[in-house]
């Protein structure tokens, strides 16, 4: 249930960054006052053998378990449209089947993977804010068949394809690391333009797709995809998801993307490079005007309908700093830009740069320390609607047409797997996309709260499949 901030919520949230940075700045502390702990790892415990006697059971038949929780604490405590909080939640869960080992079929497995988000799912009621919201909110409260696919890896694994109920997603634009942060960028979030400037189902939105993955040298690939597009799956509850039904979809959604990417393998200063495009061809409202090209808030109607509009985008990653050569800690900067180029899209520009440092402080190697940085500039009609809407209920003054986010956060390793993770995020001009009070007062807001985060696979020793696709 959402409820204001009030000073002991804020007192809680303030203690527990507090706490959490005494066991960042006092390793020494954090480790006398728990278990004994490797010097090697940095972990507080570990619950990782529990699991293994079950996965090595069911690896030896092809069969691998995987799951993971996130769970976010987030309160905006100054700005924005109002001070308060919420908790969501996140719980992902199912397996891989390797089909060499079930069914001597070479370079193939099956996926299957559910989602299901609970809890309050509109951060932006608080911050005013649709650009940076939490990580796993809804924005319903569901469980939904996220994944449901086919891999098959062909030619010593140069041609890779993928089909079935899958997340366009996960598969395009996209770095695990960006999950370091628990706003802007994480999973379907970047690009943000993804959601902005197209219907294209993101996660944990599963639709039918296929994708093909050719890999000319081991570090270079390009890839394409074609996913349907079902306009409104995102806001609709109910098992497995809609869009099953082909007369629900109402489009497609093409994207192309070539990059190159290395790794600690293959190059001491692990980077990724990518390019890439997307057209969405399936229907969509104008922002502003309505059927009579009239402004849309001050005279009604319904609104002008567009079909297609496409964007492109850049993305980079590379390791700038290595403290040694005996593990991975270290410094990795990021960057991206997107641009909208056909069609009305909200984002006309969006960037990202964000830094990743890996294991700070020696005692505790697996902790990341991250900053991430966003700017959005609107598309003129967006700003346009929201200005008029502000006329429509009497009020004056206009919104800025650029919004700029922050996010700093420490991430705590406390065992394989187990995350905790304190932050504090800052929102210069919230952009107030679909606020029904619209207003010039609202010029920044300032978020602080956890996450913690559960990878059941590295928590409990189960292990993954080795998905190449």
């Amino acid at each position: 249930m959402r409820r204001p901030l009030g000073s002991r919520t804020a007192a809680i949230i303030a203690s527990a960054i507090v706490l959490s940075a005494a066991g960042v700045l006092c390793p020494v502390a954090a480790q006398q006052a728990a278990k004994p702990q490797s010097a090697e790892t940095g972990y507080l415990f570990s619950v990782a053998d529990v699991g293994v006697p079950l996965s090595d059971s069911l690896g030896d038949q092809g069969i691998y378990l995987r799951g993971g929780y996130v769970g976010d604490l987030l309160g905006n405590v100054s700005g924005g449209f109002k001070t308060g909080s919420l908790y969501s939640n996140e719980v992902k869960y199912g397996f891989d089947l390797d089909m060499e080992r079930l069914a001597s079929i070479p370079g193939a497995s099956v996926h299957f993977l559910i989602d299901s988000r609970y809890g309050p799912n509109n951060f932006a009621e608080f911050t005013g804010s649709s650009v940076l919201t939490p990580d796993n909110a809804g924005p319903i409260t569901t469980t939904r068949l996220t994944e449901l696919s086919w891999d098959q890896n062909l030619f010593d694994d140069r041609l890779l394809l993928h089909a079935g109920r899958i997340s366009a997603g996960w598969d395009f634009a996209q770095s695990f690391d960006y999950c370091q942060f628990v706003s802007a960028i994480c999973a379907n979030l970047w690009p943000w333009g993804w959601s902005a400037n197209s219907n294209g189902n993101w996660w944990p939105l599963g639709t039918w797709g296929a994708r093909a993955t050719i890999k000319p040298t081991p570090q270079t690939y390009i890839r394409a995809g074609v996913y349907a597009v079902a306009s409104n799956a995102y806001l609709k509850p109910g098992w497995p998801g809609d869009g099953w039904n082909w007369n629900s979809l109402t489009g497609a959604f093409l994207p192309v993307q070539i990059g190159y990417e290395t790794d600690f393998d293959t190059d001491s200063h692990p980077r990724a490079y990518a390019l890439g495009w997307f057209w969405d061809n399936s229907p969509y409202n104008d922002a502003l005007y309505n059927t009579n090209n009239q402004p849309l808030p001050l005279a009604g109607g319904m609104p002008l309908r567009h079909r297609g509009r496409s964007s492109i985008y850049a993305q980079a990653q590379q390791m700038v700093w290595r403290v040694d050569d005996d593990t991975q800690r270290g410094l990795t900067l990021y960057a991206g830009a997107l641009f909208n180029i056909a069609g009305i899209g909200e984002a006309k520009e969006y960037f990202l740069a964000a830094g990743i440092f890996k294991g700070p402080f020696a005692a505790r190697p697996n902790d990341k320390l991250g900053l991430a940085a966003t700017i959005v500039h609107f598309d003129p009609r967006f700003t346009g609607a929201i200005n008029d809407q502000i006329i429509a209920n009497e009020n004056s003054g206009t919104v800025s047409s650029t919004e700029v986010t922050l996010e700093l956060n420490y991430g705590m390793t406390l065992a394989p797997g187990v995350v905790f993770k304190p932050l504090v995020q800052y929102i210069a001009n919230p952009d107030q996309v679909g606020a029904s009070a619209p207003n010039s007062h609202v010029t920044h807001a300032w978020v602080t709260g956890f996450q913690f985060s559960t990878n059941f696979n590295d928590a409990f020793g189960l292990k993954p499949i080795a998905r190449k696709n």
